[in-house]
């Protein structure tokens, strides 16, 4: 099964939105930055980055968050990785 990029896009959102242990100001999009508008840090990275390769089952490289400046540019990411391991996602 192919995974759509609305789809994860979606699912980081809700990390975002539901699975941080403070709450985040504004609405919360893909355009949402990382650091500017959503102040994630190191370990709110790595937490959402864990949460990412527990549910698709894949390792994701660290080199997402460094290169990553939005959602969206996690999302994209996300959905190349999932693309070179064959589409899965569940």
């Amino acid at each position: 099964m192919r995974v759509a990029l609305n789809d994860v896009a979606d699912r980081i959102i809700h990390h975002v939105e539901n699975g941080l242990d403070r709450p985040v100001n504004g609405p919360v999009t893909v355009r949402s930055h990382l650091a500017q508008d959503l102040q994630l840090d190191s370990m709110e990275s790595v937490a959402l980055l864990a949460e990412l390769e527990d549910h698709y089952g894949v390792t994701m490289p660290v080199q997402v968050f460094q290169r990553a400046q939005t959602l969206g540019d996690v999302a994209e990411a996300v959905v190349e990785v999932l693309e070179r391991h064959g589409g899965q996602g569940t």
